[in-house]
């Protein structure tokens, strides 16, 4: 996923995007390219191209933005194009914390910011926290 995320070159959103050279230029142009690709594809119906079983990668730079709207694009999405439950149970959590906090709390420390009270209490209470081992709520 850090593919489209971190589209910095033609080439790697070439990679990714295959025949559609057009998304691989947005993803280079645009600071956040990985956002105007994404949203361009699934509005053209794109992502329908994907794989059932893949298809929850296309909506992942939603799931991992910290805007609202995002969130609930990929919430909407998980719920009406993919077959699969994990993903939209984790879009939902995702969504959660966007929703209380406005920000991962559990980004923090790698972005630099101050945690406030209400973030550490969050997460030393095993608040969710993807891939964190110690949090009840990230499986």
């Amino acid at each position: 996923m850090c593919v489209i995320v971190q589209c910095t070159q033609a080439h790697v959103a070439a990679t990714w995007y295959g025949h559609r050279d057009y998304l691989a230029k947005i993803c280079v142009r645009h600071g956040k390219g990985h956002d105007l690709a994404d949203k361009r594809m699934i509005e053209r119906g794109f992502d329908w191209a994907v794989r059932a079983d893949r298809r929850d990668f296309v909506y992942m730079p939603f799931m991992h933005s910290e805007d609202l709207a995002d969130q609930d694009l990929c919430v909407e999405l998980a719920e009406n194009r993919l077959e699969q439950d994990s993903t939209l149970r984790h879009a939902r959590m995702h969504r959660e914390v966007i929703e209380r906090f406005g920000r991962f709390p559990y980004r923090n420390d790698a972005l630099g910011r101050g945690t406030t009270q209400d973030e550490a209490e969050y997460l030393t209470s095993g608040g969710y926290a993807p891939g964190r081992k110690d949090s009840a709520k990230s499986s």
